[in-house]
């Protein structure tokens, strides 16, 4: 599993990148428009989709994840 300054998340699309303080910081945004954040809460999200979570509940994300991978993030989500 993943520590704190490894990896980002996007905040939009959940996709997964290598830490860099740029990303971190908002100054490189991910190819979707969303910013990353590497913040420990994140980083459980992160481990948590690892994992396998999908559930918003589980995850704390506003809609469950239908599908999921770390180079593309969220492929397609459930409507809720």
């Amino acid at each position: 599993m993943y520590g704190f300054h490894e990896k980002v998340l996007c905040q939009d699309c959940l996709k997964v990148k290598n830490f860099s303080i740029e990303r971190h910081s908002s100054e490189e945004a991910c190819e979707c428009g969303g910013d990353f954040c590497g913040c420990e809460s994140c980083i459980e999200t992160i481990n948590d989709l690892v994992a396998g979570k999908r559930s918003a509940e589980e995850l704390g994300t506003q809609c469950d994840i239908e599908h999921w991978t770390e180079q593309d993030g969220i492929a397609k989500k459930e409507e809720v």
